[in-house]
């Protein structure tokens, strides 16, 4: 798997996190060591060729990078998973914990 180098200096450093994020936005990032399995066990590979799931919102969104557009940041859902659901983020995982640190809802 080729990561965004953002990604990889948080895999690096924290390794995964999960819980609410200035009481607003709920994430769960995946650590590095279970990004394979669960992108097999989702079957990605089946319905979201090009992107690799990295984390949810705990609420049935999944949040993934796009290989398709630059490893942008996605969110799609895990019930009707299709690369025609999958809805911009924003374009790099520092500006995604961004977003969940700066109280910013995507939603």
């Amino acid at each position: 798997m080729v990561l965004p180098d953002g990604y990889k200096d948080f895999l690096w450093k924290i390794n995964g996190s999960e819980g609410m994020f200035n009481q607003k936005n709920y994430a769960i990032l995946w650590r590095g060591e279970y990004l394979q399995d669960y992108n097999c066990e989702y079957q990605v590979e089946d319905y979201l060729e090009d992107m690799i799931l990295f984390g949810s919102d705990g609420g049935g969104e999944a949040f993934a990078f796009d290989k398709m557009k630059e490893m942008i940041i996605v969110r799609v859902p895990f019930i009707g998973m299709e690369r025609e659901l999958a809805i911009e983020i924003t374009d790099t995982f520092t500006n995604f914990l961004s977003l969940l640190y700066n109280n910013t809802s995507w939603r």
